[in-house]
């Protein structure tokens, strides 16, 4: 019997939630490990930057006091760049962790914004949602890609209660991993990791 891995994955919303835990999933059952998921938010109104960073390092406190009742073997955090660039969210988010309380940390920084990510395999998208977005290669502004994806889900059909976050596990499992990191740097480092 293989050993089951725990994983804490600790986000900043729920679009990231969705989407990195079905990829965290996927890679999991396509090298053969078994996986159980934890879900960390730090999610609420007007929660900034310089909030969510001070939160990954409390994180980190919580479990070397022991106030987390089972310590992860890899925690994965997700922080979107929010234009930052990938090298300074990557560099900011380490800058709060602690390596001696978690021995493998995958940090997951989206470029510009989670959203985007969704969009990665276009025909994938497609074969789900039943549409194909225009999607600019490049397109660095607060709530563009999330926007792409909500005219995207009224233009296939669906009704307002449906939300990017409801086609992650579909999206994630189907995808090209492959062409969607040579699309996004920032994809291709988190699933190489």
């Amino acid at each position: 019997m293989r050993k089951q891995i725990l994983v804490h994955i600790f986000f900043e919303d729920r679009c990231q939630e969705r989407f990195i835990t079905e990829i965290v999933k996927r890679i999991g059952k396509d090298i053969g490990l078994s996986i159980e998921i934890r879900s960390i938010s730090v999610s609420k109104p007007g929660h900034g930057k310089g909030e969510t960073y001070k939160d990954i390092k409390n994180q980190f406190l919580l479990i070397r006091k022991g106030n987390i009742f089972l310590k992860p073997d890899v925690m994965v955090i997700s922080v979107d760049t929010n234009c930052e660039g990938y090298s300074e969210t990557y560099k900011n988010a380490m800058e709060n962790i602690d390596k001696q309380v978690v021995n493998h940390i995958i940090i997951a920084c989206p470029y510009p914004h989670i959203e985007k990510w969704y969009l990665l395999d276009l025909e994938c998208f497609n074969r789900i949602v039943g549409v194909t977005p225009i999607v600019p290669k490049e397109k660095c502004e607060k709530d563009f890609y999330k926007n792409v994806l909500k005219k995207a889900i009224r233009d296939g059909g669906y009704p307002y209660g449906v939300n990017p976050e409801d086609f992650a596990e579909d999206i994630a499992q189907a995808m090209d991993l492959y062409n969607a990191g040579k699309k996004d740097n920032s994809f291709k480092l988190f699933i190489d990791t």
